[in-house]
């Protein structure tokens, strides 16, 4: 029996794990805590503080001289994946838990650094982590033929330069370097797991894209913001090791991931002296994930031959749009409350779930508030619930690129329902 399935199943996932994330497909919203309180509304148009440049560069001309920001999120999700059916490897029936609780906790840590160069030029830096996953199905549930561990970490460090052209207009822009780092397991057996093997794949590659944005006062009231960030391409490779009884084998592996392009679009407006209304509209080009195909790779020790294997999970994401609204209220000189919703769409498509991907429709509620510590510094906490939409899975695994046909007999069918909550806190001060 051809192990390649496996091989093919873990690492197709690559980046695209949803569950302890929640912004759509393997996304992460939560680059600050400051905007968490709204829902992050209004991201690329409040300009209040150095985290404010990860949503917008040109963001930074609002920063006075110089601006320290560091944010600590918390994300948690509970998942219950009730399974209907399960087949191992051969097509026999998995023995196992048949109700599974993929999900768990993930911090999503980020800091912002701006400083004035002179009255016009301003630079930023942002080291956060705006993809990442991290899920589990325990080695004995009835899922693990598909996948146990699944963790996924994108760590991006983005400098960027705004410039004020006038009163009312200011651009930016920069690069974004992101470092990929990926472990994807999954046990290997008949259905019976005290006789199971397993399998570890680890990956990790650079990518490198670039940001753009646009800032304009339409008047002291109100403010509009653009920001584009293009497609980062990672052409990711590590090592599979198969342990099966007594044997290990060892594979070089090779994926090719888009973490996908954006456009976002949000406005900020003073209603009064006390009320702050924020938008956002943001664009992903989810689109470009229509099928993600691997190379397996290892040398034939009895000839020296090179031997390969190329296998395919069929994705066909689509893009999505998510909105989001908000509002602060002044309540007094040091407090600041927020509230906010979103919805935000999963790229995923009925029938090319897979239980890696379980990605589902999400919508947010989200509150917040603001203390002014002094007048050079302030903290910023959010909390926001996320409401998911139940989904079913119905998932074969990998299939050949040859052929199109499934690389192995396993098979599951499930509903998936989840919940989540975020919990963060930011700090933000004027450096002398």
């Amino acid at each position: 029996m051809s192990r390649t399935w496996l091989k093919g199943l873990t690492l197709a996932s690559l980046g695209l794990s949803p569950w302890v994330v929640f912004a759509a497909g393997f996304q992460i919203q939560e680059q600050n805590a400051a905007s968490l309180g709204t829902a992050y509304s209004g991201t690329a148009a409040i300009a209040r503080d150095a985290s404010s440049a990860f949503y917008n560069s040109a963001a930074l001309t609002w920063v006075p001289q110089r601006q320290y920001a560091q944010a600590f999120v918390l994300a948690h999700a509970d998942v219950d994946f009730q399974i209907g059916q399960s087949l191992s490897n051969i097509g026999t029936p998995s023995d196992g838990a048949y109700q599974v609780n993929p999900g768990g906790t993930a911090p999503v840590p980020a800091f912002h650094y701006a400083t004035r160069l002179d009255p016009r030029w301003v630079f930023g830096l942002s080291a956060a982590a705006p993809f990442g996953v991290k899920t589990e199905y325990a080695p004995t549930s009835a899922a693990r033929y598909l996948a146990t561990k699944s963790a996924f970490l994108t760590y991006m460090i983005s400098p960027s330069l705004a410039y004020r052209l006038s009163e009312k207009w200011s651009l930016g822009f920069g690069a974004d370097a992101g470092y990929v780092l990926a472990e994807l397991n999954a046990n290997i057996g008949v259905g019976d797991y005290a006789t199971d093997g397993y399998q570890v794949n680890k990956a990790s590659a650079w990518g490198l894209g670039w940001h753009v944005g646009m800032l304009y006062e339409y008047s002291p009231a109100t403010r509009f913001g653009v920001n584009v960030r293009s497609r980062i391409p990672v052409a990711a490779q590590g090592k599979s090791v198969t342990h099966l009884g007594d044997t290990v084998r060892e594979q070089d592996v090779f994926a090719q991931v888009d973490l996908p392009d954006t456009v976002l679009f949000s406005a900020v407006h003073q209603l009064t002296t006390k009320v702050l209304m924020l938008a956002d509209v943001q664009w992903t080009q989810w689109s470009r994930f229509e099928a993600l195909r691997l190379k397996f790779s290892s040398i034939y020790a009895p000839t020296g031959v090179e031997v390969t294997n190329v296998v395919e999970t069929p994705e066909h994401f689509r893009n999505t749009v998510r909105t989001s609204i908000g509002t602060e209220y002044h309540y007094r000189d040091k407090w600041t409350l927020k509230t906010g919703a979103a919805y935000d769409p999963t790229p995923t498509r009925p029938g090319f779930r897979t239980v890696r991907i379980p990605d589902a429709d999400r919508f947010w509620l989200s509150m917040g508030v603001m203390y002014r510590l002094s007048a050079r510094a302030h903290v910023d906490v959010g909390y926001a619930h996320i409401f998911f939409r139940s989904i079913e899975v119905q998932d074969c695994g990998p299939v050949s690129a040859t052929n199109g046909m499934p690389v192995t007999a396993s098979y599951i069918e499930g509903a998936y329902q989840t919940k989540g909550d975020v919990l963060g806190i930011q700090i933000s001060w004027d450096l002398l």
